[in-house]
């Protein structure tokens, strides 16, 4: 049988042993990763947010269209990053409906700077802001829909509890939210600190209780196949 390296090492970090040692490896500060300025250094504004930069965003936007998203839409992209998904849901969504929140200030300005037209960014007039509070009330508008790609898979549940209920606050009921994460079967124990670079793990039962005790019915939905790989879960929440 024949494994392909990606899924050698994602069979080895789901492995709660080696995922432990890693922990308390990096919790003593060994194979620590840069983030921040220093990882965008290191990796690239693109790579620095994980690999296959274009297809993740396309996948994303392909997504959010399947579930209804339309361009009178409100959108608030949480984690946008580089704008991977901005490229796409800036030209869709109609001006003013594209809200953007990342913590990395750096991230966002290379994405800003290289990766989207200005003559787009004076036209459709997206809402950009840098927190790592999850300062959802700096928007203009409320949400109808919301997308976390890649961002609950690398924090705290406290980061998670404080993103969903902080969201609650912006999103009109029955806004939906669509959030991805690596799920086991029994809980794990995390790293102490939030980390763009690892990884945490959760059952699903952890991450509906996050949901619903801010406000948001939780359902299920499988697999996240980005792009072509299975290697996080997605949870739909619904803003009551």
């Amino acid at each position: 049988m024949n494994f392909s390296r990606n899924s050698v090492k994602v069979a080895l970090r789901r492995n709660p042993f080696v995922h432990r040692a890693t922990v308390i490896a990096r919790e003593l500060g060994f194979f620590v990763k840069p983030d921040g300025a220093q990882g965008i250094a290191r990796y690239g504004h693109r790579s620095s947010v994980g690999g296959d930069w274009r297809k993740h965003g396309e996948y994303q936007f392909g997504f959010m269209r399947e579930k209804g998203l339309k361009p009178s839409d409100v959108f608030i992209d949480v984690g946008c990053g580089s704008l991977r998904g901005g490229v796409h849901f800036i030209p869709y969504l109609e001006a003013g409906n594209y809200l953007g929140i990342e913590k990395q200030a750096e991230l966002l300005e290379a994405g800003v700077q290289h990766e989207i037209d200005t003559a787009l960014m004076a036209e459709k007039k997206p809402e950009l802001v840098v927190s790592d509070r999850f300062e959802f009330e700096h928007f203009s508008k409320e949400a109808s829909f919301a997308f976390a790609g890649s961002v609950f898979s690398h924090l705290v549940a406290g980061d998670i509890d404080l993103c969903l209920g902080n969201l609650r606050g912006k999103a009109r009921d029955g806004c939906k939210f669509y959030a991805t994460y690596f799920e086991v079967d029994r809980p794990r124990t995390n790293y102490s600190d939030s980390h763009v670079h690892y990884s945490f793990y959760y059952t699903r039962a952890e991450m509906g209780d996050l949901g619903r005790r801010n406000g948001w019915e939780p359902e299920y939905l499988g697999p996240w196949t980005h792009p072509g790989r299975v290697t996080q879960q997605v949870m739909q929440f619904t803003a009551v």
